[in-house]
C-alpha cells in the first residue's frame, strides 16, 4: 500500500511527556522496549493515570542491581529462586505495585520506580 503525505518544513516541536506522579501506583507491563542478554527495558503504564515509565530489569548477576530482579520477578508472580527461565512474552499484561519518585538530572526530571 502506498501513502502520500505532506511533510512540514523545519524541526518538530519538542514533545512534553507527563510524568507519573510521585507515590505508589499499580503498573501494567505493556511492551518490551528493548531486550539483551544483560538487561530488559519494559514499558509500564500506570493503571490510574495516563502515564508510562520505563523499567529496567538487570540479567547480569555481576551487576550490583541484579538483586532487584528477584524482587521484580516475585512482584509479577514469576519464579524467583534458584535457576529460572526468563520468558518476557509472559510478562505482557502482568501488574505490580511500585513507588514512584522523581529525580532531576540537569534540566530534565524523570519518574523512576524505586520500590
Amino acid at each position: 500500500m502506498k501513502y502520500t503525505r505532506t511533510i512540514p518544513e523545519g524541526e518538530p516541536e519538542k514533545t512534553q511527556f507527563r510524568l507519573t506522579s510521585e507515590g505508589v501506583h499499580k503498573f501494567q507491563i505493556v511492551d518490551i522496549y528493548s531486550e539483551t542478554e544483560e538487561k530488559i527495558v519494559l514499558k509500564c503504564e500506570s493503571t490510574s493515570e495516563a502515564t508510562s515509565v520505563f523499567y529496567t530489569v538487570v540479567l547480569d548477576p555481576a551487576n550490583k542491581f541484579f538483586w532487584l530482579t528477584k524482587i521484580f520477578l516475585k512482584c509479577i508472580g514469576e519464579p524467583h529462586n534458584g535457576e529460572v527461565v526468563i520468558d518476557t512474552d509472559a510478562w505482557i499484561g502482568r501488574q505490580f505495585n511500585g513507588k514512584v519518585v522523581h529525580t532531576t538530572k540537569g534540566e530534565k526530571t524523570y519518574a523512576n520506580i524505586r520500590e
